[in-house]
């Protein structure tokens, strides 16, 4: 698991501007 501000600002980040890619490989990374 990662820190609760670098989570944040990732998931902040790839939902708005890799939303694409965030549903292909990020998920099980950032949100786990």
């Amino acid at each position: 698991h990662f820190n609760l501000e670098f989570n944040i600002i990732v998931e902040l980040y790839y939902k708005n501007e890799l939303a694409y890619f965030n549903s292909g490989f990020y998920p099980f990374i950032f949100h786990n």
